[in-house]
């Protein structure tokens, strides 16, 4: 009977090892696949954003106006009520064309009376996901 105690001490430490092993490998597992939706997640909301760069806002005093070129940096269309202007942080009304394609250039025209942006005033541009700043010349 002696020798019948260690073999039983052997089976029984392997299979609490095996329990182990197959327990972590099962939770590790589900923690990497819980990880990996959360981040393909984020990776297509992030795929999603529209973003803009401004590259000219120049003001015409006279007309009462300010031209804006913007372009569309991000990958998706950009409607024109998706854009919000603001001059020196006071929300402007615009005329844009109606879509903007992916790494498209337009011109934006602030509309009269409060649409002029006076030489270094700052020009904000915004759309869902993203916005830039420029100053005014």
């Amino acid at each position: 009977m002696k020798g019948i105690t260690p073999v039983i001490a052997v089976i029984l430490l392997l299979l609490i090892t095996v329990s182990l092993v197959g327990f972590a490998s099962a939770w590790f597992l589900r923690i990497g696949t819980t990880s990996a939706g959360a981040i393909e997640n984020k990776t297509q909301k992030l795929l999603a954003a529209k973003s803009i760069m401004l590259e000219n806002a120049k003001g015409n005093a006279i007309a009462g106006t300010t031209l804006v070129d913007l372009r569309n940096t991000g990958g998706n269309v950009i409607s024109d009520t998706e854009i919000k202007f603001y001059v020196n942080d006071l929300r402007m009304q615009a005329t844009c064309p109606f879509t903007i394609n992916p790494n498209a250039v337009v011109t934006c025209t602030l509309n009269p009376p409060t649409g002029f942006c006076p030489p270094g005033g700052k020009l904000r541009a915004t759309v869902p996901g993203g916005e830039d700043f420029i100053t005014c010349s």
